[in-house]
């Protein structure tokens, strides 16, 4: 293993060049920082490993050197046959021919390449073939199902000559939708042959989305878990490993609502009002006044001297030195933590475990205590946040959040398919509650008979929107109070079978409308929904008399009306312009009063002459348009 390698300076060779391993086997990489200038005259050139052999681990590593070679150029590795992760790559990235990458070269079958960012130019200069440039990774192979390439961003500029693409140049054999995912590129081609394809590498643009946007759509569907991706000081997303320190003094502690990834966000406050299945993060500086283990130190809520239990599904995420650790509850904990008991993210058994630190040593922790996906949350009232060692006291004051309580959510849903309503209330509490801040609300709708799920079928209309494609459950916009929706099936055709279904509806808080379930889910309630046979709607219409003098006079128009299904008619009357007919203004949805299957309908006074048409459109009871004719008329001078 080579662990916490810093390198500088100029590196030269022929090949396999590397900033910190020209070669390396089986071996493991972490921690390491290139600022060297790394140069190969010919293959296997890269920022940290000119050539990483399968087995290898690269992982938490930065580059901010320029790496430049032939062939097998990557930023971090020219070329992997194994996993690389947590890295970024600030520096420029050129080769002459082919398989040059802002992270890796060339990825082997073995490979996994997550949660890197690259943010050097990738060039290829050279008068061959030029073939195979990526943002992330310049050729690759995933043919062997454990290997991956996902949740990576590439905002560096990207050019060559064949198969360039955002994400990867050149995959082969092509990519399927198992083997990336969740991978985000600015500044570079669409692609060209096998390169830039979303079905194939899962690259997306970042174009037209928000720094925070981006965060959030890298922290999802993330194996490595949801807050892996955070921004740093100029809000550029970056793999939360490297978030930019804060100061460090003497005894402080400054506590904020909410979930922030660097000490500057959380600001000066010592305590804050939160509902409790919500989110705060504190921030802890500390000295020793003698040499002590850091991972023996504990870390709890307290009330009146005693612990505070954390619930089941509590999440603590822990930022010091630089590096991140988490620590995820599976059961209620009923004592403090210790330090010792976090795990390094990305790692499923690395522990906090550092060098015993000498006395006058200062050092700084930020925590996050996420409660949102708890049950219960945790105990109203004012709790202590305590980051104390294992034995002896501790001086300053710990800083602490009130809990006022929990939102509560009530879904209720009434109705019949054509006129649905759903109640959405909240019994709120005066704090903060991490879940709907800045949220919008969505509904999901499921149709299940007997308990089984049945499609919501291909032309569906949930208040007018048609549905493409058939779809296990469809969701719908939501806000409190009354919302009314309507079910059209009348349109399907495959519709559901008559008879009765159970209608689930659940409410969720959400940042994206067409994906609830990344969100919260805050209510649920159901409701019998009876289906019949969709009702047939059709008119027709037909004028004896189509060509009439101008008038001062309003003109009378006869007409013949034909109706199936209930409803009632309205009318448009419309001129012709060119091609296009045009609504007349206040002659628009007009009521049709119809008398022994017709209904004479008015040309207002002194109209110019010209071509005019009276649309009749049938609307249900429901107000919503059925079906619709038209017949068209012509007034002469």
């Amino acid at each position: 293993m080579v662990s916490n390698s810093s390198v500088s300076g100029a590196v030269k060779g022929r090949s396999y060049v590397g900033g910190v391993a020209g070669w390396t086997g089986k071996t493991v990489l972490t921690g390491c920082r290139s600022n060297c200038t790394v140069t190969g005259n010919d293959f296997y050139v890269g920022g940290v490993a000119g050539y990483a052999g399968t087995g290898s681990e690269i992982s938490n590593s930065f580059v901010s050197g320029s790496t430049t070679g032939r062939s097998y150029v990557g930023g971090v590795a020219g070329y992997t046959d194994g996993l690389i992760t947590l890295c970024v790559n600030n520096g420029t990235v050129t080769g002459l021919e082919e398989k040059i990458g802002g992270v890796a070269g060339y990825a082997d079958i073995h490979n996994t390449v997550s949660n890197c960012l690259n943010k050097g130019n990738v060039t290829a200069t050279g008068s061959g073939n030029r073939n195979g440039i990526g943002g992330i990774v310049g050729s690759g192979n995933w043919s062997d199902p454990a290997s991956a390439i996902h949740n990576n961003l590439s905002i560096g500029a990207v050019s060559g000559r064949i198969n360039v693409g955002g994400i990867v140049g050149l995959a082969s054999p092509p990519l399927g939708a198992q083997d990336a995912w969740n991978n985000y590129y600015l500044n570079a081609p669409a692609g060209t042959g096998a390169g830039d394809v979303p079905s194939r590498d899962g690259a997306v643009s970042g174009a037209g989305k928000s720094w925070p946007e981006i965060v959030d759509l890298l922290n999802s569907n993330n194996p490595a878990g949801n807050d892996v991706w955070t921004q740093d000081e100029d809000n550029i997303p970056i793999p939360g490993l490297f978030a930019p320190d804060g100061m460090v003094g003497v005894f402080n502690a400054r506590l904020k609502e909410g979930k922030y990834y660097t000490a500057q966000q959380v600001g000066e406050g010592t305590t804050a009002t939160i509902t409790g299945d919500s989110v705060f993060t504190v921030v802890f500086n500390v000295s020793y006044s003698k040499s002590y283990n850091p991972e023996a130190q504990t870390l709890g809520l307290d009330r009146n001297g005693s612990p505070v239990p954390l619930p089941a599904n509590t999440s603590i995420i822990m930022l010091v030195d630089g590096v991140y650790y988490y620590k995820n509850l599976g059961f209620q904990m009923e004592t403090i933590l210790a330090l010792g008991e976090f795990i390094k993210m990305g790692s499923l058994t690395e522990h906090y475990a550092p060098e015993q630190q000498p006395a006058q040593a200062v050092k700084e922790y930020l925590f996050i205590f996420d409660f949102s996906k708890t049950t219960s949350g945790i105990p109203t009232g004012t709790l202590k946040v305590e980051l104390r060692p294992a034995a002896g006291t501790t001086t300053g004051l710990a800083p602490s959040v009130v809990v006022a309580g929990t939102n509560t959510y009530a879904l209720a849903v009434s109705g019949t398919a054509s006129s649905l309503n759903l109640g959405f209330s909240r019994t709120g509490v005066a704090a903060y509650d991490y879940k709907t801040d800045g949220q919008s609300y969505a509904f999901e709708l499921v149709l299940l008979q007997g308990g089984v799920n049945v499609p919501w079928p291909a032309g569906t209309k949930i208040n007018g929107s048609v549905l493409a494609s058939a779809l296990p459950y469809v969701f719908a916009a939501a806000s409190f109070g009354n919302n009314s929706l309507s079910i059209d099936l009348s349109g399907c055709i495959n519709p559901p079978g008559q008879g009765n279904y159970d209608l689930r509806v659940r409410a969720y808080a959400c940042n994206d409308a067409a994906s609830p379930r990344e969100g919260y889910l805050l209510a649920s309630g159901s409701s019998t929904l009876t289906i019949t046979e969709p009702v047939q709607y059709a008119i027709r219409i037909s004028a004896p008399a189509r060509v009439f003098d101008k008038s001062t006079a309003a003109i009378p128009v006869s007409l013949t009306v034909n109706t199936l299904g209930p409803g009632t008619v309205k009318a448009t009357l419309q001129r012709k312009y060119g091609t296009s007919y045009v609504n007349i203004a206040d002659q628009t949805d007009l009521p049709v009063s119809l008398t022994g299957g017709g209904a004479t309908l008015n040309i207002p006074a002194g109209y110019e002459a010209g071509t005019y048409r009276f649309v009749l459109t049938l609307y249900d009871a429901g107000g919503h348009p059925r079906a619709q004719a038209a017949e068209s008329l012509i007034i002469k001078e």
